[in-house]
């Protein structure tokens, strides 16, 4: 079950700097929260962040029933397309991961930072 919420989750997040960009949504398993999406809207884009609280193979199932209802949520908004990230290199699981939802097999893309 997807509840759509008025304003960030408190503690979760916190890269999402302008928030007005940002629909957030608390996601249920037998009435307990099992993940917390963020969904950045960016015109025909859309930039999906997840915050994972509990893991089972239940919640595997549920996560793609809920997945569905997302994606229908962003055609509402005019998204086209669906952006899904890891900034972890290493991880051997998120190509697996994203996979479960229909996500093609991850590009390497290259990325530079500067602090400033």
């Amino acid at each position: 079950m997807i509840k759509r919420l008025s304003s960030r989750p408190k503690g979760y997040f916190k890269e999402a700097h302008n928030e007005d960009n940002f629909i957030w949504f608390a996601l249920y398993y037998k009435k307990e929260i099992y993940a917390y999406i963020a969904i950045e809207m960016l015109g025909l884009f859309a930039s999906i962040h997840t915050e994972i609280i509990k893991w089972n193979h239940n919640i595997v199932k549920v996560l793609r029933i809920d997945w569905e209802e997302l994606k229908f949520i962003c055609k509402r908004h005019g998204v086209k397309e669906v952006v899904a990230s890891n900034n972890d290199v290493e991880d051997k699981r998120w190509p697996k991961f994203i996979k479960m939802y229909g996500f093609p097999k991850p590009e390497p893309i290259l990325v530079s930072r500067q602090e400033i």
